[in-house]
């Protein structure tokens, strides 16, 4: 399975890097027209979970494809763990290249940030409309040392679950106990959760964890439903796999011996258990357990 994620210059951000060259990233209007793609791919990895290949993809932006073409630019990616100190940065001379980390060294699921930057020195006198680039830096003579960075792509994560898809944000619209979910594209899939402010608070802080499991596994059981309700098919940029992090949510359906959402007989509350058991009572659990 695979799937692109791109973003655009033109998407907005709430502040880019105040570099003193163009930079495709988001929110950075550099390269008006440009659009950095990164094809996320695992068919056929067996170790899933610790190896992805990738492909980094430039349109928009003549001066860094120009740049590619010389030789000029190295394709790169951090691999990093949210909650621990590991961080590595992974660098290639070709566009598509393979990702490997070993999970005992990272603890957490892994982020991956792609970036192109520069092999060696580049100094490079501005002519705009052949460069892609805005108007603004007609003239200028760009100096930009090794390891600069022309563009930086969408950070993102392949969690084989479903719970790094949830945003959780409180709702004061809500009333005690009540929670409401909806699909979200920007920035890569996610789901945006609304709950009430007293049960925002519970599942933030101090909840049981029998309970606060099982408010969970509801939540996870309507996401679900959702997707069987929305994202039946996976054709093209639009369709659900395009986005990796659900691939990666597809996967491990099939692997637990679940069918996932565009699968005729998907049943969300069964996909739901099978990731998150609710939990029971350890003096009413089945004896074979």
């Amino acid at each position: 399975m695979s799937g692109r994620i791109t973003i655009q210059a033109s998407d907005p951000a709430s502040a880019s890097r105040a570099l003193p060259w163009p930079v495709l990233e988001r929110g950075n209007i550099s390269y008006p027209e440009g659009a950095y793609s990164i094809i996320v791919d695992y068919r056929g990895v067996k170790d899933r979970g610790q190896t992805v290949s990738i492909a980094h993809e430039i349109t928009g932006a003549p001066l860094i494809t120009r740049w590619i073409a010389q030789g000029k630019l190295r394709f790169t990616c951090a691999v990093a763990a949210p909650i621990s100190a590991y961080r590595k940065l992974i660098t290639n001379s070709e566009p598509s290249y393979t990702l490997r980390w070993d999970p005992h060294d990272i603890g957490s699921h892994p982020v991956f940030t792609p970036m192109i930057v520069t092999h060696t020195k580049v100094i490079h006198a501005v002519e705009a409309q052949k460069d892609g680039i805005d108007p603004l830096w007609d003239g200028h003579v760009l100096h930009l040392p090794k390891a600069a960075k022309v563009a930086i792509g969408p950070t993102f994560a392949l969690k084989s679950g479903l719970l790094g898809l949830l945003n959780f944000r409180p709702d004061d619209d809500l009333k005690s106990g009540q929670f409401r979910l909806e699909s979200s594209r920007e920035d890569g899939f996610k789901f945006e959760v609304r709950l009430s402010v007293d049960l925002y608070r519970y599942l933030k802080g101090g909840r049981s964890e029998d309970t606060g499991a099982n408010v969970m596994t509801h939540i996870v059981s309507a996401a679900l439903g959702v997707l069987a309700s929305d994202y039946t098919t996976d054709d093209g940029d639009e369709g659900w796999a395009s986005h990796p992090n659900l691939v990666a949510l597809a996967a491990l359906l099939e692997e637990k011996g679940v069918q996932h959402w565009s699968e005729e007989t998907f049943d969300a509350a069964l996909a739901a258990t099978t990731l998150h058991p609710h939990r029971v009572p350890i003096e009413y659990r089945a004896e074979d357990e």
